[in-house]
């Protein structure tokens, strides 16, 4: 079976869900109001809280203070607040040292105090709620039940074809969303048939066309209206010529709504022209590693280190290397060995707070490296990484592209190409060869932050390679922006490394798109001013062309004025000249040493030297690229 960009469970979630990022107009967000949900978007430790007037999303309350109340797993307590910004959402980041303890966030609006009920700090996601003002909150003893969870602790979405029971569904609904996995869109005005079969006599069949979402909602499907332990099935044929796709027999929940998905080109459900194939034993999902954490167990000094494989069993015999790095640039290395349990012990580390750690392994002929971390006098460090074998192989790799073209000075257009991957299988994608360019003739080339952890950039090169290894399983960031010069048009053209599931371009309400095959995209722009339009698919090797008119061009009678007036200048510009601007690694390296400071007068705050941390990371791996990374 195919793998996307869009799995199916962003399908369900699309149908079916209640609490979705994007309700539809006529739902009401007080009937959600304080109730937690875990969003795979959000990194683990993270909470986002939402907070709406009596208006609804039409009523964000920003500039908000949001109180997040922390209950430790170790029962001790703790309170952070934030302010809300863009929609009414105030974020807690930086909690991973409270993971599996509980929260209850808080906000007052209109006068009015609002409270969510008990949120749970996951392992494997982040967590959103929303506050409403007004609504009744919850109860804020037990955490609310999830559904049901797959091994790796989030929510389990069933394949397509497969019926299952949905939190905030109305009871004896059944909402059936149909999706192209191949066009990555919802199908509309397709007949969907339901066939109901009661314990004893006749079948009872129903109909309803999907709307423009690809949903349609069948109700009354539990006592009086039909029959107790009834058996359900849907069909439809999704594509002219295709296959009648049919779902696995099914009974109605007592206690709450159902959905379920008909997709075409999924191939892992009964259709009626095949046979039902013997179930395979699910796919283990591997277990999510948590960050470098301190252990109040361990000596202070000392570093132990987990290694795991792909199918999360220990490496043993593995070579590892803590590397320390201070503030001055000096560089000490220390070694050890993995035992049969993939665990190494490193001793006798020098505790600076002036100085960087990290742990440094190769495996699968690739260099792996953690996220970095600090020593501290509390205890010792505890660091878990994840080895995969590697692998060349492009066709192992998926990709999606969506560009934005934003006008600038001087004739200049600023070019931000969005460059998402997924690894399938259970390598990790190794090219140390793959460049991520930009245009010939591009200017002030840049990577993008979230693509820092996984591309090296040396300055004024016109490209970016990878910093290490992309791991399977996970949407890897791979973005990138530069600078074009235009004369009121430019005309794009990318040659794409990997195979291409989608391109898409964002077009400036007053810009126009000239691109073969556009076709206006499904869902809306992330951008307000901005529509989506898609180009389709690009294999390996294939290239994205189009061309943006109509951008700003300034005449060219002004350029030669402004020529005439440039001998008046001349002066100004050579002494201007003679003062140095700091390079990029002098910058680079003022930053890292006024971080060093913070990070010292920070040292009691968890939350706040994380966040040092993370910026130290980046700004770390930015002066390795300029200044060569130390041998291992």
């Amino acid at each position: 079976m195919k793998r996307f960009l869009i799995p199916v469970a962003a399908a369900v979630m699309l149908w079916s869900a209640p609490v979705q990022a994007a309700p539809p107009p006529m739902m009401d967000p007080s009937a959600m109001s304080g109730i937690p949900r875990p969003d795979p978007k959000l990194a683990p430790g993270t909470v986002t809280v939402r907070c709406l007037g009596k208006a609804g999303f039409s009523a964000p309350a920003v500039d908000t203070d949001v109180t997040l109340a922390v209950t430790a797993p170790d029962g001790t307590k703790k309170s952070f607040t934030a302010k809300t910004q863009e929609q009414g959402r105030a974020t807690f980041d930086a909690l991973s040292e409270l993971i599996g303890g509980t929260a209850v966030a808080s906000v007052t609006i209109a006068g009015t105090e609002v409270k969510s009920g008990t949120i749970k700090l996951l392992p494997h996601s982040g967590t959103a709620v929303m506050l409403v003002e007004g609504a009744s909150a919850p109860s804020a003893g037990p955490a609310r039940p999830q559904p049901a969870t797959t091994q790796g602790g989030q929510p389990a979405i069933p394949a397509p074809g497969n019926a299952f029971p949905l939190e905030g569904m109305e009871v004896g609904t059944l909402t059936i969303g149909t999706f192209d996995l191949a066009a990555r869109k919802p199908v509309p005005s397709v007949e969907v048939e339901l066939t109901i079969t009661p314990p004893q006599g006749e079948a009872i069949v129903r109909t309803l066309t999907t709307d423009a979402r690809g949903k349609a909602v069948f109700d009354k499907l539990v006592p009086p209206d039909v029959p107790a332990n009834s058996t359900l099935s849907a069909k439809a044929t999704l594509v002219e010529g295709g296959t009648l796709r049919t779902s696995k027999p099914f009974t109605m929940s007592t206690d709450k709504g159902m959905a379920l998905v008909l997709a075409e080109g999924a191939d892992d459900f009964e259709t009626s022209t095949q046979q039902p194939q013997a179930e395979q034993p699910p796919r283990r999902k591997r277990q999510q590693l948590p960050p470098p954490r301190i252990l109040r167990t361990l000596a202070t000094g000392t570093v132990k280190v987990h290694l795991f494989d792909a199918q999360d069993q220990p490496i043993a015999g593995q070579n590892v290397i803590i590397v320390k790095k201070a503030a001055t640039g000096a560089v000490e290395k220390f070694r050890g060995v993995s035992g049969p349990d993939g665990t190494v012990l490193v001793e006798g580390i020098p505790v600076k707070q002036d100085s960087l750690y990290f742990v440094e392994s190769h495996f699968g002929g690739a260099p792996y490296q953690s996220t970095f971390f600090g020593m501290d006098g509390r205890g010792g460090i505890d660091v878990q990484m994840r080895l995969f074998e590697t692998t060349r192989d492009r066709s192992i790799v998926r990709s999606a592209v969506q560009y934005d073209i934003i006008e600038g000075e001087n004739d200049l257009a600023q070019v931000v190409q969005i460059f998402e991957v997924m690894i399938d299988g259970d390598k990790a994608f190794w090219d140390p060869e793959l460049r991520i360019e930009s245009m010939p003739g591009s200017k002030g080339f840049t990577v993008l932050r979230p693509a820092e952890e996984f591309l090296d950039h040396e300055e004024k090169a016109p490209f970016a390679t990878l910093h290490g290894p992309i791991p399977p399983g996970q949407l890897t960031n791979l973005s990138v922006g530069y600078l074009i010069e235009h004369d009121g048009s430019v005309e794009l053209s990318w040659q794409a490394p990997f195979d291409l599931v989608q391109v898409s371009v964002l077009e400036d309400d007053r810009l126009e798109l000239i691109a073969e095959g556009k076709s206006i995209a499904e869902h809306d722009s992330p951008i307000p001013g901005r529509e989506v339009w898609t180009l389709g698919e690009v294999g390996r090797g294939g290239v994205v062309e189009f061309t943006m008119d109509n951008l700003r061009h300034r005449d060219p009678t002004m350029v030669r004025i402004a020529w005439g007036g440039l001998g008046a200048f001349t002066l100004i510009t050579m002494i201007g000249l003679m003062m140095r601007r700091p390079s990029k690694k002098e910058q680079l390296i003022a930053r890292k040493e006024r971080l060093l400071a913070e990070l010292s007068a920070a040292k009691d705050d968890t939350v706040r030297t994380d966040a040092l941390l993370a910026e130290l990371d980046r700004v770390v791996r930015q002066l390795d690229v300029l200044g060569g990374r130390p041998s291992t």
